[in-house]
């Protein structure tokens, strides 16, 4: 039953098209981070544009619920980063916790970004070890 429900939050297959789409895009930073980040090389599983309800993740964690966005310079005008905070703020309400890297550091800082992602990767797989997070939808399901 909750396998059910997650599917109409997670990778939902109306968005199916368009995380293909963001998967083809040849985004160079992201590019990057991918093949250093693919098959387990911080012994934790990332998937690529994965979606949270209607938005996309550059990268997603699902045993620890950690969502990585690449920001390049368009995310720093006031719009963007509006719709940036609107993301956080309803991808957060399903207890993922999103990380952020701009393009420089991802060039420059590649073993510095690789070290925050694996030591965010175990603090939140000790986090909800302690107490798993609730999915909202199946809390106001029960009520």
């Amino acid at each position: 039953m909750e396998k059910a429900k997650n599917n109409l939050v997670y990778n939902q297959p109306c968005l199916k098209s368009i995380r293909k789409k963001l998967r083809q895009q040849d985004i160079p930073a992201e590019k990057v981070l991918w093949n250093k980040i693919r098959n387990k090389q911080l012994k934790y599983k990332f998937r690529r544009q994965y979606s949270v309800g209607r938005y996309v993740l550059d990268f997603y964690c699902p045993k620890v619920k950690l969502g990585i966005e690449v920001d390049g310079a368009t995310h720093g005008n006031k719009i963007e980063i509006k719709k940036d905070i609107e993301k956080e703020n309803f991808i957060n309400r399903f207890g993922v916790k999103i990380i952020r890297f701009i393009n420089f550091d991802i060039y420059h800082e590649i073993d510095g970004v690789l070290t925050e992602i694996n030591s965010q990767c175990e603090k939140r797989e000790s986090e909800l070890k302690i107490r798993p997070h609730p999915n909202p939808l199946l809390i106001k399901e029960r009520e």
